[in-house]
C-alpha cells in the first residue's frame, strides 16, 4: 500500500489534470460518495455501541496481537524450519530497497502500550464518533499466500494437509452499512448448513475498523473469547487484497495450534458484500 499509485481520475488529452491517490479512492463508495470509515460508524450506531465499547475492543486487539507475537510467532523466528510449510507463519529473509539485509519475522505495525485508557483519551477525527488513530486499521504493506486444490489431487501428489474448505457463502447488505455484511453472510451460512454458532471452535472477522468488527460481533452474538484470539488488522494493519489470505492463514494456523475442528472466517467487502468460509481440520 505504501507504493500505491497516483492516477488520473478522468482521462484528459490536453492541459492540466488531477492525479488521485488510489488508496483514498479505494476507501470510498463511488455510488454514494461515502468513506468506508463512515459506514463503520453507521454499523456501530446500529448496534448501539458506545465509544468506550469500540475503544475497549481496539485495546483488546493490540493486547492479543502482542501476546500472539511473544508466545507464538517469535518461536518461528528462532526455528524458521519448524513444521516446514505447514507452520502457518513465514519468516522472510530478503533485501530492502537500500540493499540492506533484513529478516521479517513478525508484523511491524503492532505498538506496545496501547491500553484502553490511552486509546479512550484519543479524540475522534472531526465529524466522527468512534474513529480515531487507534481504532482504525493501519495502512500497511502485507502479503498472504494459500495453495488450494482438490483433496484427491493433493493425495495423488503426496502433499500434506490438515485443513479443508468445508463450505462457503456470500451475502450483501446496504452499501452504506458495508461493514455489517458479515452478519447476513454468517446467518445465511448457518441456515444453509443447519449449524449453530456453538458448533464452531473459532471465529475470525476482519478488523477493517474497531467500530465495524465490534458491531458485527455484538449483532451475531459471537463468543469474544474465541473470536480473533490473536488480534487483527486494528493492531497490525489491513493490506488491501491480501486480507482474505491473511485471515485464512491465521484461522488455519490457530485451529491447528488449538487442536480444534471447525472455524468460520468472514470479511466485509466494498459495496456491501461479505464472504464466509468454514475451515475444518481433517487430520
Amino acid at each position: 500500500m505504501s507504493t500505491a499509485a497516483r492516477l488520473p481520475g478522468d482521462v484528459w488529452k490536453f492541459g492540466q489534470g488531477q492525479l488521485d491517490d488510489m488508496i483514498m479512492r479505494s476507501l470510498k463508495h463511488d455510488l454514494f460518495s461515502t468513506e468506508m470509515a463512515r459506514t463503520a460508524e453507521e454499523v456501530a450506531k446500529r448496534a448501539g455501541l458506545t465509544k468506550a465499547d469500540v475503544d475497549r475492543y481496539a485495546a483488546q486487539s493490540y493486547e492479543r496481537t502482542g501476546a500472539a507475537q511473544s508466545q507464538q510467532w517469535n518461536r518461528h523466528a528462532h526455528h524458521p524450519d519448524e513444521n516446514g510449510y505447514l507452520r502457518g507463519v513465514v519468516v522472510l529473509d530478503t533485501i530492502d530497497r537500500a540493499g540492506n539485509h533484513i529478516v521479517l519475522a513478525r508484523d511491524e505495525g503492532w505498538k506496545p502500550g496501547m491500553t484502553f485508557e490511552r486509546i479512550h483519551k484519543m479524540p475522534p477525527f472531526p465529524s466522527f464518533t468512534y474513529f480515531n488513530a487507534a481504532t482504525a486499521s493501519q495502512v500497511s504493506d502485507g502479503a498472504g499466500a494459500l495453495v488450494l486444490m482438490e483433496r484427491s489431487y493433493a493425495d495423488s501428489l503426496g502433499i500434506p494437509y490438515d485443513t479443508i474448505v468445508a463450505g462457503h457463502t456470500a451475502a450483501t447488505c446496504d452499501p452504506r452499512l458495508m461493514g455489517r455484511a458479515p452478519v447476513p453472510a454468517v446467518e445465511r451460512y448457518l441456515e444453509r448448513t443447519g449449524t449453530k454458532l456453538s458448533n464452531f471452535d473459532l471465529f475470525y472477522v476482519n478488523e477493517a475498523f474497531a467500530a465495524q468488527v465490534t458491531g458485527v460481533i455484538k449483532e451475531l452474538g459471537l463468543p469474544i473469547e474465541i473470536t480473533n484470539p490473536n488480534g487483527g488488522a486494528v493492531a497490525i494493519g489491513h493490506p488491501i487484497t491480501a486480507t482474505g489470505a491473511c485471515i485464512s492463514v491465521d484461522t488455519i494456523h490457530e485451529l491447528r495450534r488449538r487442536q480444534e475442528k471447525r472455524a468460520l472466517a468472514t470479511a466485509c467487502i466494498g459495496g456491501g458484500q461479505a464472504v464466509v468460509i468454514e475451515y475444518q481440520r481433517v487430520k
